[in-house]
């Protein structure tokens, strides 16, 4: 059923309309025919634009935890609103129950894949700290800084790796028995996981399964300009496990532009990201449609397909 799709994310409008029809309408003059359906999109909006998905759109991908409970207000939606790699059991069952949720809704949805945030460590991050250093030039001289907050993640974050493990040893079973892929997706923040070597202990683990890696091109560039990770490092590393994509452009540390707002050099990363299945533009309303389009064009011209 899927060959190379490239779809948008809803993402772009689901933080501003809240009307099922109104979101598609928006959504419609775009050059795509597909969609990731956000975490974002609330139960009673879900319920009202099922009508329109199946005829009107293919959805390639669900983001991990749709959709969100009417309970929880639009300013409160998270793809952490549950942690997979919280210790606590009773903690951990719930981010379960809401994940296989999503994979039976991508299943009747006839999806590709679930994308999953797996969680963090437990730490302060002082983010704002990185980002002024990185914006003043100062990073590589408070190297003391950051090699002393990597080294705190090191020492707490096995804990949480391992709950995340058990998480993933549940959900596969029922993604495998309904065909749908889990794309672990690599993270912004340094906290957050997994990490580079964590996310081969993840597809190592589970080799075989119905699980892939999810590149995030936003995320991997900002902890390449932090001084983190390399950024065709996850491609080269672990190409062979790629699922899916979410494109988007960087400018300092600030993602999800639309491609050519920003600057990533997707030269180096498009041949890596033509492997992937699915593709999905993943651009926040900062950007506008014509600069969406705009990307979609420039990253065609480099060979995206």
């Amino acid at each position: 059923m899927f060959g190379v799709m490239i779809g948008i994310s809803t993402v772009w409008r689901s933080k501003l309309i809240e009307d099922s029809k109104e979101l598609l309408e928006a959504l419609a003059p775009l050059p795509f025919s597909a969609l990731e359906l956000d975490y974002r999109i609330s139960e009673s909006v879900f319920k009202d634009i099922k009508q329109y998905l199946k005829k009107d759109w293919q959805v390639l991908s669900i983001h991990n935890y749709f959709p969100r409970p009417d309970s929880i207000p639009l300013a409160k939606a998270s793809a952490d609103m549950f942690l997979l790699s919280n210790p606590d059991k009773e903690e951990r069952l719930l981010a379960i129950k809401a994940t296989i949720r999503s994979i039976e809704i991508a299943n009747d949805l006839e999806a590709y894949a679930v994308v999953i945030h797996l969680g963090r460590v437990e730490m302060e991050n002082e983010f704002s700290k990185w980002k002024e250093l990185y914006i003043s030039g100062q990073l590589e001289k408070e190297k003391g800084f950051v090699d002393a907050k990597l080294k705190e993640r090191k020492e707490k974050v096995q804990k949480y790796v391992d709950a995340a493990l058990l998480s993933l040893d549940k959900l596969l079973p029922r993604a495998e028995k309904l065909g749908i892929k889990l794309g672990i997706e690599n993270r912004y923040y340094f906290h957050e996981i997994p990490n580079y070597e964590e996310m081969k202990v993840i597809l190592e683990t589970f080799a075989g399964a119905s699980l892939g890696y999810w590149h995030d091109v936003g995320h991997a560039e900002v902890l390449a300009r932090l001084g983190i990770c390399p950024h065709e490092k996850w491609l080269s590393t672990y190409g062979d496990y790629l699922l899916g994509t979410h494109i988007h452009d960087v400018k300092d540390l600030d993602d999800h532009l639309a491609p050519g707002q920003g600057t990533v050099n997707f030269d180096k990363i498009i041949p890596y990201l033509k492997k992937a299945s699915v593709k999905i533009f993943e651009i926040h309303p900062k950007s506008t449609a014509q600069q969406i389009e705009a990307g979609f064009d420039y990253l065609k011209e480099k060979g995206l397909e």
